[in-house]
């Protein structure tokens, strides 16, 4: 799996949870107008109170739009940062370097030669680790998504 489809799959993975996570704010601000427009008919409720409830109503919708604006344009630059070369290229300079350093043995001593090939191995293994962690994480995301999806939901029985 290279670099791209990693970071695909990340930003895929956050895009998602941040939708639900709208999801659930725009479904707690559906009940809270509910519960507001219940005080608006109580006799004991005055219009600056009532007044009140509608600014700060129409406050937290604008808030929850403009924060889902500015993540999504957010992901959308990230996407596409990602679709660009810039890592690849980066990671490619990175490697001509190491093996420029090392293809000159003649003129750099043992221990600076000994250093940087093992500079090289760490990056490598690094590189490798971070590469199975992220399928590792990955892998068990998509099982959490399929058993919560697939799970029965539980019903009451009526006598």
């Amino acid at each position: 799996m290279n670099d791209k489809e990693i970071m695909k799959q990340i930003i895929d993975f956050q895009t998602e949870s941040l939708k639900n996570c709208f999801t659930m704010m725009i479904t707690l601000q559906m009940q809270a107008e509910n519960i507001f427009n219940f005080f608006h008919y109580l006799p004991i409720m005055s219009e600056d109170g009532k007044a009140f409830m509608r600014q700060r109503t129409a406050a937290y919708k604008k808030w929850v739009d403009d924060l889902k604006k500015i993540m999504e344009e957010g992901y959308l630059r990230l996407e596409a940062f990602c679709d660009s070369n810039t890592l690849t290229i980066f990671r490619e300079h990175t490697q001509k370097m190491y093996e420029l350093y090392l293809a000159q043995a003649d003129c750099i001593p043992g221990d600076i030669k000994k250093s940087m090939e093992d500079l090289d191995a760490i990056y490598k293994k690094g590189c490798e680790e971070f590469r199975k962690y992220v399928d590792d994480y990955m892998r068990s995301l998509k099982n959490i998504y399929t058993a919560t999806s697939t799970s029965p939901t539980k019903t009451k029985q009526r006598k």
